[in-house]
């Protein structure tokens, strides 16, 4: 069977605890949830699955109330690299097996929940994850089954064009991208091509981030940015330097980016402009993810 890989699961969010994070996504996005404060004993983890528009964020923390949890991959992490953004899943609509068998002749390290190895494409907990430094970011690939009820369908009432059309970010389905930085361009664009039959979209020198990138559409849903800096100051590249490759941050396509950066100022987000199109939430305000809103949309994306 063909490898089809579908829409995007989620985008982990990192912090110290739950409960701060996930109102703060309450406040600044009005998010729907399919999932509220999860515990997982697998994991030990706490985490939500909270909607803004077709885009799902997963805010998440290790669960050090519990023994061990510090332990486990999640806390592992969390004590290595901090606040910030985590990972990126997708669900796998079709070819599992095979998709799973090419990472493996790849060299890719492969995982299931809590961090066993996964040796078969059978023996998972739930999902596959795979090792970051093997394929810049560590991607959770969950295999669609029969009867699966975790998204928008699961929530009552959803409606995605609250966000373009009621919500003051103004908040456009499908005009987000996920950046990913990279030292090494080609071998970084290589991952989601060859991985997960990825499309180059376009290729450019990016003035708002200061990187050489390319875009490239995974799944039916994801355009991801692939990244390399070429200011040795730019945000992008002190995450590089530190970090290695690693998910760096989720662009939110606005309808009018000004009026975004005057709600997110007036709630409390410091918002500094890069270009005329594009302005960076700072850091410090956004629990540690590096968070951008954008008038712009990438040249050759089809997603409506």
């Amino acid at each position: 069977m063909a490898i089809q890989v579908g829409e995007m699961f989620h985008v982990i969010h990192m912090y110290d605890e739950l409960g701060p994070l996930d109102e703060w996504y309450d406040k600044i996005f009005a998010v729907k949830r399919s999932m509220h404060g999860n515990y997982s004993e697998v994991e030990k983890r706490d985490a939500s699955l909270a909607f803004i528009a077709d885009f799902c964020m997963e805010p998440m923390a290790p669960a050090y109330r519990v023994e061990g949890a510090e332990d486990m991959p999640v806390g592992r992490f969390h004590r290595r690299f901090g606040n910030r953004l985590h990972s990126v899943a997708w669900y796998i609509d079709g070819g599992f097996g095979e998709l799973f068998g090419k990472l493996k002749d790849g060299g890719v390290r492969l995982f299931t929940d809590g961090g066993g190895a996964a040796t078969s494409a059978d023996n998972l907990v739930a999902a596959a994850f795979t090792h970051p430094r093997d394929t810049g970011c560590q991607w959770e690939l969950m295999p669609r089954r029969e009867g699966m009820s975790i998204g928008t369908g699961a929530i009552p009432g959803y409606d995605e064009d609250f966000w373009p059309n009621e919500h003051p970010l103004g908040i456009v389905p499908r005009a987000w991208h996920i950046t990913m930085a990279v030292g090494d361009l080609e071998r970084g664009k290589s991952r989601y091509i060859d991985y997960l039959d990825g499309r180059l979209l376009h290729e450019e020198e990016n003035a708002a981030s200061q990187t050489r990138s390319a875009f490239i559409a995974v799944g039916t849903t994801t355009v991801i940015e692939v990244a390399t800096p070429v200011n040795s100051d730019s945000l992008l590249a002190k995450d590089l330097e530190q970090n290695g490759d690693i998910i760096h941050s989720v662009t939110w396509g606005v309808r009018d980016v000004t009026k975004a950066a005057q709600f997110l100022r007036a709630n409390g987000v410091g918002v500094e402009e890069r270009t005329a199109d594009t302005y960076l939430m700072h850091p410090d305000d956004t629990f540690g993810a590096v968070m951008y809103v954008s008038e712009r949309r990438i040249p050759g994306d089809t997603r409506s």
